[in-house]
């Protein structure tokens, strides 16, 4: 509501507050009505928007945008006109008619609810992390036991070990003594390996690297 106050400061206040309360208004009815119908635009007279048509048909058909859970409104539509339920590979919801539409739950390319499409999806995922892995076990497998170029201690600085293998022999000569011998080898991911041998007497001795 307009001031009585004759400051043009305060009367140009009083506009700019004025305006902003109609335009809050204006967007939360809007807000209340687009939410009320989900990814419906209504297209009643009072209420209306250039190209509604074209908004709910991009909604319900790109995948980026559709809801993966339809509207109560898209729902009873649905069950009004005996439809079924389905979500695809993406997780979008579709309602699909058995008079006209051929629906075949056996696939994995349609699944009756939500938590079915979660389960194919857990599946794949659990399939490529298995795949994943047997590839990284036979490129280990093939660099561990195929003849590797040997490498000084100081060219293996800052290579990515792969793999590792150690053999230890023990001897004891006619006198009692007892001589241990370590062998490591180490391989890499580029094919390369590199070889360390320690003789210590009577078994002590460590390793260092």
């Amino acid at each position: 509501m307009p001031s009585e106050s004759n400051n043009p400061w305060d009367q140009l206040k009083d506009s700019i507050d004025d305006a902003r309360d109609w335009s809050t208004r204006t967007i939360d009815l809007a807000n209340r009505k687009f939410n009320e119908y989900s990814d419906r635009v209504q297209t009643d007279g009072w209420y209306s928007l250039p190209g509604a048509d074209l908004l709910n048909s991009v909604m319900s058909e790109n995948p980026l945008v559709a809801s993966r859970v339809p509207s109560l409104y898209r729902y009873s539509q649905c069950k009004e006109n005996n439809g079924v339920s389905a979500w695809t590979r993406e997780g979008i919801w579709k309602c699909l008619m058995p008079s006209k539409d051929e629906i075949d739950f056996s696939d994995n390319k349609l699944f009756r609810d939500y938590t079915g499409y979660l389960d194919f999806k857990l599946s794949m995922y659990k399939a490529q992390q298995a795949q994943l892995e047997n590839d990284r076990r036979k490129r280990h497998q093939s660099v561990m036991w195929r003849t590797p170029k040997f490498i000084s201690e100081e060219e293996a600085q800052g290579k990515n070990a792969v793999g590792e293998r150690s053999f230890t022999q023990t001897i004891t000569d006619e006198t009692g003594h007892t001589e241990t011998k370590r062998t490591l080898y180490k391989y890499f991911d580029d094919g390369t390996a590199f070889k360390k041998e320690e003789t210590s007497a009577g078994g002590k001795g460590s390793w260092f690297w």
